[in-house]
């Protein structure tokens, strides 16, 4: 009795290749992580430009998809180099300890980066847990401040049109700061007193944010999103 033949085994390069042109468009959207700057934010020794920075293209998925195998490799070179406008949303993340901005991270790079045309920038900031005193809210308003004006200076870092880390994205049109703020005291407060406290510190942000950067942008908008 002859042995029936075992099915061939799966590959990547064994399914369609409609299915694999998919996969591809999927990977160049994924996030990951790449620490670009450490450094205080007011710091501009010894930084390059993101475009400048040869780590950031080893990092990107999906480049290093394109190292599995040489055929991989062409296909991935073989798919259209542009994407559409709406598509060439790049991502940074501005992390935050108690006490200080300490750190910019790049999130999602879909496209080289002068031709990035919306730029999303994540922070969350984690107000320091202080004493349910008369005055608290004071006290947390002056946190903030302090915080949004650091923000302010890692914005310019960022975006500055001659000494920027992404001075060579010129083609931005739009900057989305994606803001969330936090405080270990909000359990402890009535809901309407958080209410009004964070709106109170949503529009003192966004007032301060405005006149920091707004004048640096040129003709790109600036967007606050609250989250």
């Amino acid at each position: 009795m002859t042995t029936p033949p075992s099915p061939p085994k799966a590959s990547f390069l064994g399914i369609p290749c409609e299915l694999r042109l998919l996969i591809y468009d999927k990977v160049v959207h994924l996030d990951f992580e790449l620490c670009i700057e450490r450094a205080s934010p007011t710091s501009t020794s010894g930084y390059k430009t993101l475009g400048e920075r040869r780590d950031v293209a080893c990092e990107l998925p999906i480049n290093r998809l394109a190292l599995v195998c040489r055929s991989v490799a062409k296909e991935i070179r073989s798919r259209p180099r542009t994407l559409p406008s709406s598509q060439r949303v790049a991502c940074i993340e501005l992390r935050a300890r108690a006490l200080f901005l300490y750190g910019i991270w790049l999130r999602r790079l879909p496209c080289r980066v002068k031709q990035i045309t919306i730029l999303d920038v994540e922070v969350q900031l984690s107000i320091p847990k202080a004493p349910l005193t008369l005055n608290f809210l004071q006290h947390q308003r002056q946190w903030v401040k302090n915080k949004v004006a650091d923000l302010g200076a890692s914005m310019l870092h960022l975006l500055h049109p001659e000494e920027g880390i992404l001075k060579d994205a010129t083609e931005i049109r739009d900057v989305r700061v994606h803001l969330a703020i936090t405080t270990p005291n909000a359990s402890t407060l009535s809901e309407e007193t958080f209410n009004r406290f964070k709106r109170d510190i949503q529009k003192q942000a966004e007032q301060e944010l405005v006149a920091l950067i707004k004048p640096k942008l040129g003709e790109r908008r600036l967007l606050l999103m609250w989250h």
